[in-house]
């Protein structure tokens, strides 16, 4: 097989431009890691009506009956927030990208459930969403953490982008990690053996969820698309745990916290 690599930039209309392009060249499947834009999902089922195989990764549609690879969102997310409730934290805020994608509400409940099982109240101050732009996630950080009352002791972010905005926004503020703020992101950051302290981090097996997808597309095209149940196969995630959550000055701060 060859292969025909394109980006949509995550914007909606050129993944629209980028499917139709793929269309015209008869590709035989289509591996979809959607746009988080409003009306990207819409475009998945007339891809599917025209009889190519779409395998989604990462990012799921709602409601729509088709292959897809991901993580475990869920139980990554509570994995995430069950490690800062160890440590002793309990005022732990969480950022999100759009609530309209699917993955982000995942992982949104596990870290509910993850505070829920820990005897903690989840409170809507704690749940800060963000666009998947790091200068808007900056943006959010910063407005919450100047105008709350009390800052959270930790932050888990829900993906790559929103950590490092997050790391933006918080040095916006004039505050560190782990020195005033604990924190997890969801996804290695690029270039992470730069970053001091090193960060906790949740890893997605990304390497194991490309080779899945691939597997059950090549399968789709052999036997054709409408052959079989659709296949959902969700991969589990590590925990990286690093200084960003564990050092010595999470230990000083979450003293200093109780006093």
């Amino acid at each position: 097989y060859s292969v025909i690599a394109v980006n949509s930039d995550d914007s909606t209309a050129r993944q629209k431009e980028v499917l139709s392009l793929l269309r015209s060249q008869r590709v035989e499947g289509i591996l979809l890691v959607i746009a988080s834009g409003q009306g990207s999902q819409a475009q998945v089922p007339k891809l599917i009506e025209s009889g190519i195989p779409v395998v989604c990764l990462d990012r799921l549609p709602d409601g729509i009956e088709v292959d897809s690879v991901c993580v475990e969102d869920v139980a990554a997310a509570e994995m995430a927030v069950s490690h800062l409730l160890s440590l002793g934290h309990r005022k732990i805020a969480i950022l999100t990208g759009p609530l309209t994608l699917r993955n982000e509400r995942e992982r949104l409940r596990g870290y509910k459930l993850a505070l829920e099982r820990a005897g903690v109240a989840a409170t809507d101050a704690l749940i800060w969403e963000a666009k998947l732009n790091q200068e808007d996630v900056s943006a959010v950080c910063r407005e919450h953490l100047t105008h709350l009352p009390t800052r959270p002791t930790a932050l888990f972010c829900t993906n790559g982008v929103t950590g490092i905005g997050a790391l933006r926004g918080m040095a916006a503020c004039g505050l560190s990690t782990p020195e005033d703020i604990a924190f997890v992101t969801f996804d290695e950051l690029t270039a992470e053996d730069i970053f001091r302290p090193a960060i906790t981090s949740v890893v997605q097996p990304a390497y194991e969820i490309g080779y899945r997808a691939a597997e059950i597309l090549i399968e789709r095209i052999h036997a054709g698309p409408t052959q079989g149940p659709r296949i959902e196969a969700r991969l589990p995630a590590k925990l990286k745990v690093r200084e960003s959550s564990t050092g010595a000055a999470v230990v000083r701060m979450l003293r200093s916290s109780r006093r």
